[in-house]
């Protein structure tokens, strides 16, 4: 994710829409911050927030983001497991 908003913020990368963009970079800000829905602290599930947001934009935007590692050289396979 850190990659597709590098790569629009930096022109190397124009055929990303903003949407996509701008989810990746949600989702990038939510798992930095200190307090979510899940504590982290918890054991077993206290980062099952943070993966579900990843999830949801990898499912919502599989073509976009499959399309982007088909450009990149990126391993599709590997990345959405």
């Amino acid at each position: 994710m850190a990659g597709v908003v590098e790569d629009y913020v930096e022109g190397v990368d124009d055929t990303l829409p903003l949407v996509a963009v701008a989810e990746a970079a949600y989702a990038l800000v939510y798992a930095h911050r200190k307090l979510g829905l899940i504590p982290n602290h918890l054991p077993h599930i206290g980062h099952a927030d943070e993966s579900s947001i990843f999830r949801a934009i990898l499912i919502e935007k599989e073509r976009v983001l499959s399309e982007y590692a088909k450009r990149h050289d990126i391993d599709w396979v590997t990345l959405k497991a």
